[in-house]
């Protein structure tokens, strides 16, 4: 999914406006096709930190697309579409820092650490008591030519 542009208002931002209309018609998809028992995984960057911890400076991003209340609503009835685990936030918890994008400019990212959440996989409860382990594949940002994101590996139980 794309991150939206830049102006955090739907009215003036066509991109921004598409972002949360792709959002919502996601939520209808699954609360329509699929049930809470249902075994669902959903994996994707959903270009959207939804908690304070899930960016660098929670009170300096919060009026930027990606951490505004407006994704973070979009994404919220997106969750509650089919009452999805996030699994990441199962294993760590929801104040300690999780990183998974960092910008192209920060070449000492690790140590500037100014890193957004932008990267989910969510299960559907069906899967809850399956989740084994999350982490985030931090090391994968210095291979080359190095990404900007980082990937996010999820281990379930058989």
């Amino acid at each position: 999914m794309h991150a939206g542009g830049e102006a955090p208002d739907p009215r003036i931002n066509d991109k921004f406006a598409e972002k949360l209309k792709i959002l919502d018609d996601t939520s209808d998809y699954f609360s329509v096709r699929y049930g809470f028992r249902d075994r669902v995984i959903l994996t994707d960057d959903l270009n959207i930190a939804p908690l304070p911890c899930d960016v660098w400076d929670h009170h300096k991003m919060q009026p930027c697309i990606g951490h505004t209340n407006l994704d973070i609503a979009a994404m919220d009835h997106l969750r509650r579409s089919l009452n999805w685990i996030d699994v990441v936030r199962e294993i760590v918890p929801p104040d300690d820092p999780v990183f998974t994008w960092w910008s192209y400019r920060q070449s000492e990212f690790r140590t500037d650490s100014k890193g957004w959440r932008l990267d989910h996989i969510w299960v559907s409860p069906g899967l809850k008591e399956d989740i084994h382990t999350a982490e985030v594949l931090v090391d994968v940002r210095h291979w080359t030519p190095p990404s900007d994101h980082s990937p996010v590996l999820v281990t379930l139980r058989d």
